[in-house]
């Protein structure tokens, strides 16, 4: 039976720390890493590691060079560090590749743009600490996005992670649908589980209240702890929390956002410690709609080429469209999740007109375009 409850809000909490070292989770990742500025650290005790994360700033239509990673062990810091490298994928981390200090040569890609993280192990158990350093070198390798970068925060939907997969956030499952219970169990010490959700409220649109309820099943203990965070670019914020034992809803106008839901709490006198919760809200969707940020160029005559840049178009068009006014574009060249290409149509009115991107998840919000004669 699901059972469902709700959660108070809890405003203006410290940033996670479910960890003794800073960088040991993904979300307290250190960056972003400039180029070729050496980061070190240490791995010193079983089961660390570190995080760091970086931007890969590639401009469109260029053709990067080789990004390169090296690491080393300090001298008499005994086994190798093992330095793994993630891209972020709309949800998850995806491998790209993976070097220790005993390979002699640096990990060396033509990587494409977008938010990459470096995650170092190996743990020395003779040692009181084993030290390590790296350096990423690359020539759009970035603290700071350029306008108008091809890099997203703002991530697409992803493949939903089977069930056993969610103690690590990469791994979280997802996109959660409004209202529907979701049912689990935290059956080990140490055990979580991770879901994600986006909550797409429109541009000025002021959204009502989210809500998100949670129980214990009957019999199952203890209370579980519900924290949740929203994702800001390179880490997790966090939003509020709760447990089953509060009574009353996690209530909230949150802004458009992509959202992590983080359960903890093993109860070590039974078997298993199930619980539901739900997620509900107006704009909580499975596929966000498309959100414009640039046009370039922003005025041409017919048949010019526009490039469009934004979030949401979905990795291919299918049935989506691009209008210009009244007028659809019939003439597309290229389309990805973040970008656009089309032609002006024939058809399109002189003047100011508003470009708007459809897909089967809503239609986005206009960016001006002005047709010439």
């Amino acid at each position: 039976m699901v059972l469902i409850a709700a959660l108070a809000f809890v405003s203006a909490m410290s940033a996670p720390a479910f960890a003794a070292d800073a960088s040991s989770n993904w979300y307290e990742a250190s960056g972003p890493v400039p180029s070729a500025v050496m980061q070190a650290g240490a791995i010193d005790h079983p089961g660390d590691v570190d995080w760091y994360y970086f931007y890969n700033d590639v401009p469109a239509g260029v053709t990067a060079g080789a990004l390169k990673i090296g690491i080393n062990r300090a001298v008499g810091s005994g086994d190798n560090s093992t330095l793994n490298l993630y891209r972020w994928d709309g949800g998850k981390l995806v491998s790209v590749g993976a070097r220790d200090t005993t390979s002699g040569s640096p990990f060396s890609a033509a990587l494409a743009a977008g938010l990459y993280y470096v995650r170092i192990s190996g743990y020395n158990s003779s040692l009181s600490a084993g030290s390590y350093d790296f350096t990423v070198a690359g020539d759009y390798v970035k603290v700071a996005l350029s306008p108008g970068s091809k890099v997203q925060t703002q991530p697409s939907p992803v493949a939903v992670a089977p069930e056993d997969w969610r103690n690590e956030w990469w791994q979280a499952l997802g996109p959660l649908e409004s209202t529907r219970p979701y049912v689990s169990a935290i059956d080990s010490v140490g055990d979580v589980d991770w879901y994600y959700f986006y909550n797409d409220v429109p541009a000025g649109v002021t959204a009502g209240a989210l809500k998100i309820g949670i129980n214990r099943a009957v019999g199952s203990g203890d209370n579980s702890t519900l924290n949740l965070y929203r994702w800001d670019g390179g880490k997790l914020v966090s939003v509020g929390a709760r447990d089953t034992t509060s009574g009353s809803p996690f209530s909230a106008a949150l802004a458009a956002g992509l959202y992590y839901v983080r359960i903890s709490g093993y109860n070590s006198s039974l078997s298993a410690g199930s619980y539901d919760f739900t997620v509900a809200g107006d704009y909580v969707k499975v596929v966000p709609a498309p959100q414009l940020s640039k046009l370039s160029p922003t005025s041409g005559k017919r048949g010019t080429t526009v490039t469009i840049t934004g979030t949401g178009f979905g990795a291919a068009r299918g049935t989506s469209s691009v209008s210009f006014g009244a007028a659809k574009c019939t003439a597309y060249i290229s389309w990805s999740a973040t970008q656009i290409t089309c032609r002006v149509p024939a058809t399109a009115k002189y003047g100011k007109v508003k470009i708007t991107v459809t897909t089967p998840a809503g239609q986005s919000a206009a960016l001006t375009f002005s047709v010439k004669r």
